[in-house]
């Protein structure tokens, strides 16, 4: 089966909007999923709810140099994971 990328962005009524589009996807069987990024911080792998995407919590997926679990926040919100449809009961 090939891979299909689907980006939207929604800047308003965005949950009316997500409700029926995951309504639509579960009617065929299908689900949103979250792909963690690859350097993905701990909130972000912790979190498995396509909503909160890009990870509110999200420590920017910078490498900590000092190891003291304490990222420089300057740099905003780097999440890289991002949002995936398949079909219920897969795995990815």
């Amino acid at each position: 089966m090939g891979r299909v990328t689907i980006t939207v962005t929604v800047s308003h009524g965005g949950s009316g909007l997500m409700d029926e589009i995951d309504g639509s996807l579960d009617d065929e069987g299908f689900e949103r999923y979250v792909i963690h990024g690859p350097r993905a911080c701990g909130p972000c792998r912790a979190n498995e709810e396509p909503a909160n995407v890009p990870c509110a919590e999200c420590r920017g997926n910078l490498i900590d140099p000092d190891h003291d679990g304490d990222v420089d926040s300057r740099s905003g919100n780097m999440c890289q994971c991002r949002v995936g449809i398949r079909r219920k009961g897969e795995r990815s």
